[in-house]
């Protein structure tokens, strides 16, 4: 009979995890400008469909307090992701094509860091997002995101709301509305091949689906630019400094509607880049400096709006250019101007890491330790065959008294 109950309890227990597999994948806590009415949690369904009550009785959004969700109670679909707003008319005059379900909540979310959770109408926490200024998002216009176990600033100005996973880099120009712009650094494929994007509605949406729906006021620019490598501190005079670009896209981009930031500094850039290639300025070309002990790059539009940035903290390292990995991290490498970034110098130490033979003890020991133990070895051989012929002796004698 017990083990009857047991099974049963297992079993309502499971369902309940995979009945409400309720995931926060993206949060605006602090927008760019007034907080009032514009911040929004985004999250999506993992599990089976789910009733969602609203109301005194139904969910709630804690952010140290509880928040009733407004509106009507819905049916949350499998794979489908919900927007809950301070106001849904403020978020869609800003995010005129997200198409996801919005729930307006008026919770309140801290800029300096803070908890938010997804509650049931029975309290249980099926969701929880645990943030900090100190991992980005903090006023300038980006959102945090999970992304594989982790929540980081986002790559894209504004965020993305209602699409999951954030696109790739190559898909982000048609996802991003009017005056929306990139945070991104990373070298792609020369031939980026189209992904599809699950968004909010109940199917899976292909980028080109989402293009068609995007629509601009005036003619748009090609503004898919971004800053790949830099050489900071050259060994000398730092003659040889430089910053390459690179052109994501699948158009010519026109440099003449862009400026270079190296701190202080602002550079109007000319000459063109065509799609999926780089250009590389050096420091003799436009006369910028980059510190050794800690700098800020910017890409800017005519408009003064910020396309791009990338900054590094502490010393650099001397005839090491920084650049983006393909997987979106930054580190010090062997300076390749105007080509793919390699990272050969690690790879190279990891493999003689993996070639190395095991050392013996012997290796790490003081020639004060190896000298005993050496000793230990000249004493360990007559103390056994003393002890031998002891018990050889003993075994002797007792055989001699049995009888």
């Amino acid at each position: 009979m017990k083990n009857k109950i047991f099974i049963l309890l297992l079993f309502i227990s499971l369902n309940f995890c995979f009945a409400k597999n309720i995931l926060i994948t993206e949060v605006m806590y602090n927008p760019e400008g007034s907080d009032e009415g514009r911040e929004w949690i985004e999250a999506i369904n993992l599990g089976e469909d789910i009733d969602v009550k609203t109301g005194r009785d139904g969910w709630k959004i804690f952010d140290g307090k509880n928040h009733i969700l407004k509106g009507e109670s819905f049916l949350w679909r499998k794979n489908e992701i919900v927007v809950f707003v301070q106001s849904i008319s403020k978020f869609l005059s800003e995010y005129q094509n997200c198409n996801a379900k919005l729930v307006e909540v008026s919770f309140s979310l801290g800029n300096k860091s803070g908890t938010i959770k997804i509650l049931d109408e029975n309290k249980n926490e099926l969701a929880e997002f645990a943030y900090s200024s100190n991992i980005g998002g903090n006023g300038n216009g980006y959102s945090l995101i999970y992304d594989n176990g982790i929540i980081k600033q986002g790559n894209v100005k504004k965020g993305t709301p209602g699409i999951y996973p954030e696109p790739n880099i190559a898909e982000q120009k048609p996802l991003i509305q009017e005056a929306t712009k990139t945070d991104v650094a990373t070298k792609i494929e020369e031939k980026p091949k189209a992904t599809t994007t699950e968004t909010k509605s109940q199917t899976t949406t292909t980028i080109e689906t989402i293009s068609q729906s995007t629509t601009t006021k005036e003619e748009s620019i090609p503004d898919t630019i971004m800053i790949t490598e830099f050489l900071a501190d050259e060994k000398g005079k730092d003659l040889n400094e430089f910053i390459e670009l690179y052109n994501y896209g699948d158009e010519k981009v026109d440099l003449s509607n862009f400026y270079l930031v190296v701190g202080s500094k602002k550079i109007k850039l000319n000459g063109f880049i065509e799609p999926n290639e780089y250009k590389v300025f050096y420091k003799n070309d436009l006369g910028f400096n980059i510190r050794n002990n800690g700098e800020i790059l910017k890409i800017l539009n005519n408009k003064g709006e910020e396309m791009f940035s990338i900054e590094y903290k502490g010393k650099a390292k001397v005839d090491k250019s920084f650049a983006r990995d393909d997987n979106g991290n930054w580190r010090w490498t062997i300076p390749t101007p105007g080509k793919e970034n390699v990272f050969k110098e690690e790879v190279a130490k990891e493999e003689n890491q993996k070639n190395e033979p095991e050392e013996s003890l012997e290796n790490f020991l003081t020639p004060y330790e190896n000298f005993n133990k050496a000793q230990a070895k000249e004493i360990q051989l007559p103390s056994i065959f003393i002890g031998i012929s002891i018990l050889i002796l003993i075994i002797i004698i007792s055989m001699l008294f049995i009888k």
